[in-house]
């Protein structure tokens, strides 16, 4: 694996069958790649896929689910500039279409609206939502802003008990990814700063 340059990682969830995997991604992070902090936020729905005490026990930290009520301390502000790197994992189209269209009505959405870095997002849908027009343009609307989507892989399906499109990849893959996506966006601003500077 691509060492992570990341020490503090947030991970947001969505609802699909694959947050299940999110407790082993967690402890993955912490264990495999030494990542000091995860901290999660979760939609509703993905607080029925997996529950955000096991979260908690697994990352170390309190869970946020749906949307907090208003505090002095604005979650969706302070997570996203604790940040080294945010991930959402699995991102369902849902996610991704209000990522595309500016769209914050929960604290997922909203975290990612005001997001300072660039967002990764690891699809998870089958084959026939990934080529869904509508989903594809999404795709390349959330990438033109700067964000990354790495497309759903190979995997078991739970509900037929196959092999199919639209599992989320084996995590060391997945932080393969963000872990170049984070290089290649730290290179960019450092050159932008440098032309600024000139």
């Amino acid at each position: 694996m691509t060492d992570l340059p990341a020490r503090r990682v947030l991970l947001g969830v969505s609802g699909s069958s694959g947050a299940l995997s999110v407790p082993s991604i967690v402890a993955w992070l912490r264990a495999v790649a030494r990542v000091e902090q995860v901290r999660v936020v979760m939609t509703e729905s993905a607080a029925s896929f997996v529950a955000p005490a096991g979260l908690e026990i697994a990352s170390g930290n309190p869970v946020l689910v749906g949307s907090p009520p208003p505090t002095a301390d604005v979650p969706h502000v302070t997570l996203t500039e604790w940040a080294d790197a945010f991930v959402v994992v699995p991102a369902t189209a849902n996610v991704i279409a209000k990522a595309a269209h500016g769209i914050a009505d929960d604290l997922l959405s909203t975290a990612v609206l005001a997001s300072p870095i660039p967002v990764v997002f690891a699809a998870s849908m089958n084959a026939t939502m990934w080529a869904n027009p509508a989903l594809r343009r999404n795709v390349r609307q959330v990438e033109e802003d700067g964000h990354h989507v790495v497309p759903p892989a190979l995997g078991f399906r739970l509900s037929t008990a196959t092999m199919e499109l639209g599992s989320m990849p084996p995590v060391e893959e997945l932080f393969d990814v963000v872990a170049r996506h984070l290089r290649h966006d730290r290179a960019a601003r450092a050159t932008r700063a440098g032309e600024e500077t000139a």
